[in-house]
């Protein structure tokens, strides 16, 4: 009897949730008049009901139509397509139409085809139940306009498709220096559809076009035109505002991606800059706000170990791990790897051994993973590197043998990791030895082969043999190679 008074509806959280209170009650099953009148012994309880349960459709009727009159400024045409929808349940067609008018107005500004599409086929349906003849310029319009934006989406779709495959083999191989993985990357990237971008019938297809061109050109290694096409991304991000208010987490990552082949390429100037862009950029929902979270906290950590400030990035370390905690099971194991073992990379450059190692050991604990099994090899050798360094004992061995079946022999990575995993069962009784600095020395030759391949790690990896073999600080090794 508590919806007497139904006035409640246009104040505090029920306003904003009346749309959804509607939809529940236009949907409510009827109570079975059996249970209820064993239940409760006044006759004229069921009328009463009847009466309240009225009065509240009436009151939520009138706060729909209310708040869609009042409606402005909104950029959501979803909550237009659920409006529309609602209102075509009700009979009340016309108000539907306007209602999806509005919402396909949005999408349209937004770029949002997908949402045009289901807008303009759900006003498809709305105009047969109305009168033909008054409308019939506007059925036209709808149907022209409804067969536009489905080839868009199907355009889309395809640009989408070849995105996601290339960013894949991205992802998994780094460099496509396979057989198989070349011949696959290259059939993706002859498809006619890249061979121009004006192929592309909308901005978000552009925008994959753009990202296919990136990772192509990044998977054979060329740097200038990986830049060029990130720049291209970034730009076409930047010519439509109401896009970015639409993906917020998307447009930071294109910002990301940017910034990544700047300090790439050792042009730093426009970073601090681009990163306080980021910082600006909205988020919506949990999700967007941990990818931005993320986006962020690792651009400023690769700015600060590419310019040297270790420590400015070892300041943030709370923020992150506060971040990795609040955000749980939300991050993807990737991006949690790449945060964990960036901080273990600033504690070590920055001489905190004990730390670093503490990173290297927290990777391990994660698990077996499935994702960016470059780090997680990378993160084994480092704590067996570490836990050699700090501990004499001879207690080496086992951790030596649990690791080698961690490294993975189809991965990029793979020679590598073997390489040091053999120096290091030949010379780790030696290393702390007169004898263990030449070995060191004979180590770092090894490492060059790999860091001219640009594999992950190999730079730092040497740096640390170096400094170890000359007495050096690895601080300041970094630091000139830096320059």
């Amino acid at each position: 009897m508590s919806c007497k008074e139904s006035s409640f509806l246009n104040e505090g959280k029920w306003q904003a949730q009346r749309t959804v209170l509607f939809t529940a009650l236009l949907n409510q099953k009827s109570q079975s008049e059996t249970k209820i009148n064993s239940a409760i012994f006044e006759p004229d309880y069921l009328a009463v009901i009847s009466i309240e349960k009225n009065r509240m459709y009436k009151a939520l009727l009138a706060t729909v139509l209310d708040h869609r009159r009042r409606r402005e400024n909104t950029n959501s045409p979803t909550d237009c397509f659920e409006e529309s929808r609602l209102l075509l349940s009700l009979g009340l067609l016309e108000e539907a139409v306007q209602s999806a008018q509005e919402g396909i107005a949005l999408a349209i500004t937004s770029e949002d085809v997908i949402t045009e599409l289901a807008l303009r086929e759900h006003l498809r349906t709305v105009f047969k139940s109305m009168p033909r003849k008054p409308i019939e310029n506007a059925i036209n319009h709808n149907e022209y306009c409804l067969d536009m934006v489905g080839q868009k989406v199907q355009n889309l779709i395809q640009y989408t498709l070849i995105n996601d495959r290339l960013g894949d083999y991205n992802m998994r191989f780094r460099v496509a220096d396979r057989k198989n993985v070349r011949q696959a990357v290259d059939q993706l990237i002859a498809n006619p559809l890249m061979a121009d971008m004006k192929l592309a019938m909308s901005l978000p297809a552009q925008i994959k076009f753009a990202y296919s061109w990136a990772f192509y050109y990044s998977s054979i290694g060329n740097n200038a035109d990986t830049a060029k096409y990130f720049e291209l991304l970034l730009n076409l991000w930047e010519s439509n505002p109401a896009y970015i208010a639409h993906l917020p987490h998307n447009y930071c990552e294109a910002i990301s991606n940017y910034l990544g082949q700047l300090l790439l390429r050792g042009q730093t100037e426009q970073v601090p800059t681009l990163l306080r862009k980021m910082e600006q950029v909205p988020t919506a929902g949990r999700r967007s706000e941990m990818m931005t979270f993320c986006a962020i906290e690792l651009q400023y950590q690769l700015y600060y170990l590419n310019t040297n400030q270790l420590e400015l990035a070892i300041a943030r370390e709370d923020k992150l791990l506060n971040g990795i905690k609040a955000f749980g099971k939300l991050m993807t194991e990737s991006k949690k790897l790449a945060l964990l073992y960036n901080m273990g990379v600033c504690h070590l450059l920055a001489g905190h051994v004990q730390l670093a190692k503490n990173y290297f050991i927290q990777i391990r604990d994660l698990g077996d993973l499935h994702s960016r099994l470059d780090l997680q090899g990378l993160a084994r050798i480092w704590r067996l590197f570490l836990l050699l360094e700090l501990d004499k004992d001879d207690r080496f061995a086992p951790f030596l043998r649990n690791s080698k079946r961690f490294f993975n022999a189809n991965h990029p990575s793979y020679p590598m990791e073997e390489t040091i995993y053999t120096w290091l069962k030949k010379y780790h009784t030696t290393f702390h030895s007169a004898e263990g600095k030449s070995q060191l020395q004979s180590l770092c030759t090894e490492l060059q082969q790999y860091e001219q391949q640009k594999i992950l790690g190999a730079e730092e990896l040497r740096l640390w043999a170096s400094s170890r073999a000359s007495g050096k600080s690895i601080r300041d090794l970094y630091a000139v190679s830096l320059h």
